[in-house]
């Protein structure tokens, strides 16, 4: 449970230093709700919306699986800071949370869908280089046709749940 511990500081960390408060920011949640931990990222963000975080500098979309249809959106509001959730495979231990490089999305993804969530960032940033993109992973345990998020994965998503919160509250 170290490791878990470890990156659950560095991400609060990071985001706690990272994320302004006062700029418009984006939290994108991506997954495939029937392929049990994929779907973590949307969890995530729906989570969040349950909890009533609202506020005029802030969007939270849950992406499903198509998060490059959000796009238009996005770039339309202007955005500063994006970020973005998912699971990944790392081969790190189950529910491990990481803090994932734009080059690295495609290599960790864990659906067939990662082609358009290196898109989304891309375009994004070519349309504004100064876009803050974070992107948090959250590894998998099994993403086997069930609907329910894993033991692991669970317990990282709540925790991240409340630490996005709190942020941006």
């Amino acid at each position: 449970m170290q490791g878990i511990e470890k990156s659950r500081t560095q991400v609060q960390t990071y985001l706690s230093q990272n994320i302004d408060k006062g700029k418009k920011i984006v939290v994108i949640g991506v997954g495939n709700e029937d392929r049990h931990d994929d779907f973590v990222g949307a969890y995530i963000v729906q989570a969040l919306e349950k909890k009533g975080l609202q506020r005029e500098n802030l969007m939270i979309i849950d992406a499903g699986t198509g998060p490059s249809n959000y796009i238009a959106d996005i770039a339309t509001w202007e955005a500063d800071c994006l970020v973005m959730v998912d699971a990944v495979d790392a081969q790190e231990p189950a529910g491990t949370l990481l803090l994932v490089e734009k080059d690295q999305l495609h290599s960790q993804s864990v659906d067939s869908h990662s082609n358009a969530k290196v898109l989304l960032v891309e375009f994004l940033i070519g349309l504004k280089p100064d876009l803050m993109v974070i992107i948090v992973g959250i590894q998998v345990k099994d993403i086997s046709l069930k609907l329910a998020l894993t033991k692991e994965v669970q317990q990282s998503a709540d925790w991240l749940v409340e630490v996005l919160n709190n942020i941006l509250r």
